[in-house]
């Protein structure tokens, strides 16, 4: 743990030490006293908001993350696009809590041709038109990629024109779990 009297260009110092030597605790709060006595340059920014990331401090790592990006196009911190691009990512897979995913998908001419396979050349579907929905949630946040997320889905069958069934009848299927992460 920094000392509280130590200057805060010693605190961005004691931070990199704690980086080094895996001290992710230590490291967060010796960059945090820097930032708050001004000693934080944009040069540090991602490096803080990572070792804010690794210690399950989303909304601190987005703020750093956010800072980085604006320091970019304040002509302050120089990046490379791509580096750009992977900050901008890395804030909103951080901040996302929840989402929702929706597909709709329509197939015509869909099956077993006649002579391949076939059943004694049974007839196959014309068309066949599905909608399904997925939502989930992360009570817990991004916790360094280690999130749980609690979800639900469910697809139906709007329209089957299949000859006799034989790719089944209309149809509703849902389901609702919750899956972990690393």
């Amino acid at each position: 743990m920094p000392a509280a009297d130590m200057t805060p260009q010693r605190q961005l110092d004691y931070a990199y030490l704690s980086n080094r030597i895996g001290d992710d605790q230590a490291a967060r709060q010796a960059f945090a006293a820097a930032d708050a006595g001004g000693a934080l340059p944009p040069s540090s920014l991602l490096d803080a908001g990572y070792t804010s990331m690794r210690t399950y401090q989303d909304d601190e790592a987005i703020r750093y993350f956010s800072r980085a990006i604006d320091a970019v196009n304040g002509l302050q911190l120089r990046m490379e696009p791509q580096m750009v691009f992977d900050t901008r990512r890395t804030v909103a897979d951080v901040s996302r809590r929840w989402g929702v995913l929706a597909s709709l998908t329509m197939r015509n001419g869909a099956g077993i041709e006649p002579g391949f396979g076939n059943v004694g050349g049974a007839p196959v579907s014309s068309r066949t038109t599905q909608a399904g929905v997925e939502a989930y949630y992360r009570p817990r946040g991004y916790r360094n990629g280690k999130f749980v997320e609690l979800f639900a889905r469910g697809f139906a069958t709007l329209d089957n024109d299949g000859a006799a069934g034989f790719t089944g009848g209309d149809s509703f299927g849902a389901a609702s779990a919750c899956a972990g992460s690393r």
